[in-house]
């Protein structure tokens, strides 16, 4: 749980935004009418109002994604944005349940992967984040350019280029598109494909228990 020293806040502005984040998602009231409030309490604790303002516009985004998608990439992208919105763990975790909708899928959820990458601790969230969204890009169409500024923000968290990882990750993307192509019927990749596509991943940072699920 991330308490007030984590989120580097006093209590009385932790309560104030959580209430406010409550009022937008839940509620349905508009941003603006507690963005004044919002730029003195700021001011008064000397944190960066343009700042947290534009991490809370893109909480927002994300929750939006949320209630109408509910894919696992969503929840972790809202999980990781909440640590600059000065909202804590739990919190978050009560806002994910709360603006959950009735939906079907086609398929059970199946249990989440293991990466072949050590211990589970270990695993960083960029990695974390590929093993639920290429599934999604692969097998559900997604568009990637809908999900890049959050991979490439999660990707430098984790310590690597966003750009780089962007280019490699709609390098990646392309080829198994053109594979998929030259394969109508559905048969299986050659080995020649395999090779290329395990080598657009490593440039991509995407593990190879990942890939194996779609090929």
């Amino acid at each position: 749980m991330s308490d007030n020293k984590e989120l580097g806040i006093s209590e009385e502005l932790r309560q104030f935004v959580e209430a406010l984040v409550n009022e937008v998602v839940i509620e349905g009231t508009s941003f603006e009418n507690y963005k004044r409030y919002l730029f003195r309490f700021c001011g008064s604790e000397n944190i960066e109002y343009e700042s947290l303002e534009k991490n809370l516009i893109e909480f927002f985004d994300v929750l939006g994604e949320w209630k109408s998608l509910q894919t696992k990439s969503s929840s972790m992208m809202a999980k990781i944005l909440a640590r600059d919105c000065c909202l804590s763990e739990d919190f978050v975790e009560q806002l994910l349940t709360a603006v959950k909708v009735e939906y079907t899928r086609e398929e059970p959820e199946k249990p989440r992967r293991q990466l072949d990458l050590g211990q589970e601790e270990n695993v960083s969230e960029y990695q974390e984040l590929m093993a639920d969204l290429i599934p999604d890009l692969v097998q559900k169409k997604e568009r990637l350019d809908v999900h890049l500024y959050f991979v490439k923000k999660i990707a430098q968290n984790s310590g690597l280029d966003g750009d780089e990882i962007a280019t490699a990750l709609s390098d990646f993307l392309s080829m198994y598109c053109d594979f998929l192509q030259e394969h109508p019927g559905g048969e299986a990749f050659t080995n020649s494909e395999t090779r290329l596509l395990k080598y657009q991943a490593t440039l991509a940072h995407i593990d190879q228990s990942v890939l194996e699920t779609i090929l």
